[in-house]
């Protein structure tokens, strides 16, 4: 049986928003992209590594899954981040979603039906365990369903 980890990048209000670039996500008028690039440390990047250096399979929801789908498979060979596109570009991804025709990023595959019931199917599975990045909405979800096994928050 596999687990269910979800990291995410929190401010103390609660706002669970993507840290990279300032237009990276704009939803909810979200004006202050890129907040966490002057706070990235070794801790950062330690937890980082930690949690790419076990067998997982993404699972994203829809805004978080466009924003990586947008990125990822376009990182240049030369990137500092181009080992971490290699692996978030060949595992598995699980996408909450009610576009599952959108979903060109390889290895990609809408959740079909209510999302607690996939992701206890998915959970009863004998394979690698779920990886969550962001996905607030979904998140907040899967959280009252009691199917989170761990919260990683960088706050």
């Amino acid at each position: 049986m596999r687990k269910l980890v979800v990291s995410a990048f929190i401010s103390l209000d609660g706002v669970i928003q993507s840290p990279g670039g300032p237009r990276e996500d704009c939803s909810g008028e979200f004006r202050l992209g890129g907040w966490i690039v002057p706070y990235a440390d070794e801790a950062t990047g330690r937890n980082l590594q930690d949690l790419l250096s076990q067998p997982f399979d993404l699972l994203l929801g829809c805004c978080t899954y466009d924003i990586f789908a947008s990125y990822w498979p376009r990182v240049p060979a030369d990137s500092k981040s181009r080992a971490i596109a290699d692996l978030f570009n060949s595992v598995p991804k699980h996408v909450a979603t009610h576009r599952p025709g959108t979903l060109d990023w390889q290895n990609s595959r809408a959740l079909k039906g209510d999302l607690a019931d996939a992701i206890r199917a998915l959970k009863r599975q004998d394979d690698a365990d779920l990886l969550t990045f962001g996905s607030g909405d979904m998140v907040s979800q899967l959280l009252a369903a009691g199917l989170v096994d761990e919260l990683r928050l960088l706050i």
